[in-house]
């Protein structure tokens, strides 16, 4: 039986960078002082809540059908279908478990765009400060000493950043190198107990460990929860973007997944079925993927 080393890596500041490449003057920065924060959406529009937290999302069932929420890195993405009136949304540091209130108001499409708005606690009011001080001066913040974290971790937060992050704010990692994508286009054995497409998109090397990058996509009606122990193959470490996809044709039914090998990704991973024709295999494909798994 394969074996799967699940280690889950912490975000704390992988994200921290996509925040700063807004326009300073389209944002607005709230401070959370234990009173509930106050926010007006638009219908129609989109508005963004930054919080530089892995956060958990409390919707109420009262705006399941009226407001559109996913979270990205510490990004709360807003956006409601309809008006509706105040209502209380609460938000979770999974790190910590503090938690913040924001009372959301839907209002009527307008053609007057909202601010983003920045949340910002007493304890990171300071850093903060400094980080929009050397946005206004044009410098790029300090960005986080990649060479003080695992090989792992870089190269997953690497491949993260890659797909939800603006390219400004890609860290610079010396010594990574994208590689060709040598698994098929998809992978039907990654996950065979969940209805999803498993596509595999990019591949990245460090110092003998590689991570690909996977786009799954939910193909039921039903909100799914994704879970590292379902994976089969021999890995190093396997950490999804977000933990549960939503129905398809939803905003949230597509996610990525970032898997990290030890040696070659090719032979991590349990090989596709051999097609057959006619009763007889297809030779030169059985014969390709043991040539495949044979290199080391």
């Amino acid at each position: 039986m394969n074996k799967l080393i699940m280690k889950l890596v912490a975000w704390g500041g992988g994200f921290v960078l996509i925040t700063l490449s807004l326009n300073l003057s389209a944002v607005e920065l709230v401070n959370w002082d234990k009173t509930p924060i106050k926010i007006s959406l638009h219908q129609g529009d989109e508005r963004m809540v930054m919080l530089d937290k892995n956060i958990s999302v409390g919707l109420p069932s009262s705006l399941q059908d009226k407001l559109r929420v996913q979270s990205l890195g510490g990004v709360l993405y807003l956006k409601s279908s309809s008006p509706f009136t105040e209502t209380r949304l609460l938000l979770k540091d999974v790190e910590t478990g503090e938690i913040i209130l924001l009372d959301l108001t839907g209002e009527k499409p307008s053609k007057k765009k909202l601010e983003t708005i920045k949340i910002v606690t007493d304890a990171s009011s300071q850093s903060t400060d400094s980080d929009v001080k050397g946005e206004i001066e044009g410098q790029t913040p300090s960005a986080v000493n990649v060479q003080t974290l695992p090989i792992p971790v870089l190269l997953t937060r690497y491949a993260a950043q890659s797909y939800y992050a603006p390219l400004r704010a890609v860290e610079k990692v010396p010594g990574i190198k994208q590689i060709s994508l040598s698994l098929p286009q998809t992978l039907t054995r990654l996950l065979p107990r969940l209805p999803v497409t498993v596509s595999p998109l990019s591949i990245w090397r460090l110092n003998g460990y590689e991570v690909v990058a996977i786009k799954l996509v939910n193909q039921s009606d039903n909100l799914l929860n994704l879970d590292a122990r379902l994976l089969q193959g021999n890995f190093y470490s396997a950490t999804f973007q977000h933990n549960t996809l939503g129905p398809n044709g939803q905003p949230t039914d597509t996610t990525m997944l970032y898997i990290v090998t030890n040696g070659k990704a090719l032979n991590a991973f349990i090989p596709e079925p051999v097609l057959v024709l006619d009763g007889k295999a297809d030779e030169s494909l059985k014969k390709g993927q043991g040539d495949a798994h044979g290199q080391n």
